[in-house]
């Protein structure tokens, strides 16, 4: 009688047990898994900055190219448009580099946070969204300067650089929209999908 009991006893721990590790591993997975939203709010917004931001670095490598003397020639430019007076002006280089090269690192920057973003999740993934979304925020100005100083000083303009800051506003507003979401969703998460805090 007493070996049945301790062998029916045994068993109800094991089945315990056992309903309680299929629990704890249900609870893993819905843990590492993000919320369903959040995983279609975080992916096309990093995607699409991802592609522009290689069009922005392929735009920004052809005026480094030409600005450090390594491509020989003239600028490609439509008519209307001065691209090498612009580029070659008092204005085109910062600190005695080419501007030009401020905007290779700007966006390598930017496609790098974007990209390694589509890889993170919780409080990495937003630290590297809000990295994402300064890096865009000092390329937006950088830009907006350029394109005043060629509006209202030089009273010329370069197709490359109007090309890159329409890219960069692109950037800009991709990461705010990105940003906001990425927010709400890591603290519902981490509040057990309960309210976000205000700001």
């Amino acid at each position: 009688m007493d070996t049945f009991s301790n062998n029916k006893r045994s068993r109800e721990i094991k089945a315990d047990l056992q309903a309680e590790l299929e629990r704890l591993e249900q609870a893993r997975q819905q843990a590492a898994a993000p919320h369903g939203d959040y995983a279609l709010i975080r992916l096309w917004p990093k995607m699409a900055v991802t592609l522009l931001a290689l069009v922005g670095l392929f735009i920004a490598g052809y005026l480094a190219l030409h600005n450090t003397h390594i491509a020989g020639g003239p600028l490609i430019c439509t008519n209307g448009t001065d691209c090498d007076d612009v580029n070659n002006s008092a204005y085109g280089s910062w600190f005695g580099l080419p501007v030009s090269l401020f905007g290779v690192a700007g966006y390598l920057a930017i496609g790098l946070t974007a990209l390694i973003g589509l890889r993170l999740a919780g409080r990495a993934l937003l630290r590297v969204t809000t990295l994402q979304l300064v890096f865009a925020t000092l390329g937006l100005l950088a830009s907006a300067w350029f394109t005043s100083v060629e509006a209202f000083f030089l009273h010329k303009w370069c197709q490359w650089c109007v090309a890159s800051a329409i890219i960069m506003t692109i950037i800009f507003i991709l990461s705010v929209m990105d940003r906001r979401p990425v927010q709400r969703v890591v603290y519902e998460d981490e509040a057990g999908e309960g309210p976000m805090p205000t700001d």
